[in-house]
């Protein structure tokens, strides 16, 4: 996986697909955005609460997401939403962009086919939003996470939601100081094991459910994060079991002291 050299002086994300017998010759899902959820799918709510409509709202001016250069396998094809894979079997997917994005909230957003992505050669320089970026792709193994700083990312809200073959995350590569909010972050990531936040040097401003139904995370490392008496996290660890103290590191007293409460944690 990874852009060739060519590419990755724009800026591109390298995706692989696995598509089974039934999605043959059927639309896939490949990306998304504001026009693509309001092309008449079902599947999603017509009443948006106010951040859900504000952050559409910003989706509005996203231009630059739709001029990006798709290559499947390395042949270049037009920019879509969904594609009609001939074949069963794995595919890599490019995505080049000429210029920075401002945010990439929802671009994966219940890409079921998803299988593994290479965020590296990804230009993080302007990027401001991360909200539900690979929320419900429920078959997303692996990140190859950012290399470049983000500097100025303010929402990770439901980054990862429902990502439920996920087992190990590290962020290592998040070395910046940023304020943040992380709703819902790895909410329902049930497979997940091990999540590693000790450079990722963040002020928490928000981190309702942020582990919400981890229930297999057996080792946790939130060195990075930092909370104030303002902060939102009241509802943190709600759903997880207790996580053996040989493999928990939290540094921030109010962080520590809500897992230390215990409320809605679920014993072994």
């Amino acid at each position: 996986m990874g852009c060739s050299s060519a590419e990755s002086k724009e800026n591109c994300i390298t995706a692989e697909f696995y598509i089974d017998e039934k999605n043959v010759n059927e639309e896939v899902q490949i990306i998304d955005c504001l026009e693509h959820f309001n092309s008449g799918r079902t599947n999603v709510r017509r009443e948006r609460d106010e951040e859900e409509q504000k952050e559409y709202d910003l989706l509005k001016n996203e231009e630059e997401i739709k001029k990006c250069t798709m290559s499947i396998n390395n042949k270049v094809i037009p920019f879509c939403y969904k594609y009609k894979f001939p074949a069963p079997g794995n595919y890599t997917i490019k995505y080049s962009f000429k210029k920075p994005l401002i945010q990439t909230s929802f671009m994966f957003n219940d890409c079921v086919c998803l299988k593994k992505v290479d965020l590296s050669k990804f230009d993080t320089s302007n990027l401001t939003r991360l909200m539900a970026m690979f929320q419900t792709c429920e078959n997303l193994e692996s990140i190859t996470f950012f290399n470049s700083p983000i500097e100025k990312v303010t929402n990770m809200n439901f980054f990862l939601m429902r990502c439920s073959k996920i087992k190990s995350i590290s962020l290592s590569n998040f070395n910046k100081e940023i304020t943040v909010t992380m709703d819902n972050c790895f909410t329902s990531c049930n497979k997940l094991e091990t999540v590693d936040l000790s450079n990722f040097k963040a002020k928490v401003v928000s981190a309702s459910h942020m582990f919400n139904e981890c229930d297999s995370l057996k080792k946790l490392d939130l060195s990075g994060l930092v909370s104030t008496d303002e902060s939102r996290i009241e509802d943190m660890f709600f759903g997880i079991h207790e996580i053996d103290k040989n493999n928990l590191v939290i540094k921030d007293p109010n962080i520590l002291k809500i897992y230390d409460e215990g409320e809605g944690r679920v014993n072994w």
